[in-house]
């Protein structure tokens, strides 16, 4: 049978080791003592001299509607094709794509260069202002008195054009955040960090609402531009067809003389035509009713469902939890140092 060897603890050597160390950090508790000041001096300092950062999110659900839905029978006996009418632009924002909408350059920029509440500036100007980047290296003071507002000129074209995308590479990069609140559901978070709390709402909400816009415009585009031509179409037959009733009155004569029959053949010509024309009429009447009621039925939604929270919080972490990471870090510190010197002491 096995039979294992007994294992023996040299409790001295534990004590001794334990004795050893204890000695250290008695002997060393002055250096304990400088080493958290300087922690918790340093994490003051990051704290109170560092910025704020604010955080704005909104909300809003996306939800799709099929411009087929209920329609498909009854278009296909009349004769229409629904996926020719809608445009075919159905799923070109579903799933990730709203994501890489709302991060687009031109999105992000048409937010940029609208105006601020206070009209004097434009988003873009505040920006510059909180990331600092009127003073920031780089740029040789040619920032410091630049305003989009007013850079439209050709001798600011070039700097107006550079800020911006920079400003908006930073943003996608930094401080946008898109995202879905569940994988399977249709409900999308948009958040954005500033250093100034007005210019985070504002932003969230206002590349919200035109995606929003972008968003429906695209879906219905197509099918909007078709009703556009159907009506036009419509209201040239209906002049076509008043005229030629009009010319098929004027045939008609009180008291025709039977020897003459042109008036009876030009009267016979126009019913004929009448009656091409009110069929076409009909049929593009028909058809611009059901691209009309396609319109209401794929004409997407997005409902917002949060506007940001106001007043913003700062989403640094809070002074008391730097202050405590500070303490436990120099704790470590001082323990792993008086691990190495009593061990090479020994």
């Amino acid at each position: 049978m096995f039979d294992p060897a007994p294992i023996r603890i040299d409790t001295d050597a534990i004590a001794e080791a334990l004795r050893s160390r204890y000695r250290w950090v008695k002997g060393n508790i002055l250096f304990f003592v400088l080493l958290l000041t300087l922690s918790l001096a340093i994490a003051a300092g990051v704290h109170y001299l560092g910025k704020p950062r604010y955080k704005a999110t909104s909300t809003f659900v996306l939800e799709e509607k099929s411009p087929t839905a209920g329609m498909a029978g009854i278009a296909s006996q009349f004769g229409i094709d629904l996926g020719s009418l809608s445009g075919g632009t159905t799923g070109f924002f579903s799933g990730e794509n709203i994501s890489d909408i709302i991060k687009s350059s031109g999105v992000i920029q048409q937010v940029l260069l609208s105006d601020a509440l206070d009209q004097q500036n434009t988003l873009a100007d505040l920006y510059l202002e909180s990331a600092g980047l009127r003073t920031k290296r780089g740029w040789n003071g040619r920032l410091t008195n630049f305003r989009f507002k007013t850079a439209s000129a050709a001798s600011n074209r070039q700097l107006f054009d550079t800020a911006l995308l920079v400003i908006t590479k930073q943003i996608r990069e930094k401080d946008l955040q898109v995202e879905k609140t569940n994988r399977k559901g249709s409900i999308y978070s948009v958040s954005f960090t500033a250093e100034n709390p007005a210019l985070a709402a504002e932003m969230t909400q206002r590349l919200v609402a035109i995606t929003a816009k972008l968003y429906v415009d695209i879906k219905t585009k197509n099918l909007t531009a078709n009703i556009a031509k159907m009506e036009y179409k419509a209201d040239s037959l209906r002049k076509l067809f008043g005229a030629k009733v009009s010319q098929a009155y004027s045939y008609q004569t009180m008291d025709a003389n039977e020897a003459y029959t042109q008036n009876r053949i030009a009267a016979d010509v126009s019913a004929g035509d009448k009656t091409v024309l009110f069929g076409l009429y009909a049929e593009v009447m028909k058809n611009l009713e059901v691209s009309r009621l396609m319109l209401v039925n794929q004409t997407p939604v997005i409902q917002v469902l949060d506007d940001p929270e106001r007043p913003l919080q700062d989403i640094r972490l809070p002074l008391i939890k730097k202050l405590l990471y500070a303490v436990l870090l120099s704790l470590g510190v001082f323990l792993v140092i008086g691990a190495f010197s009593t061990r090479s002491r020994s």
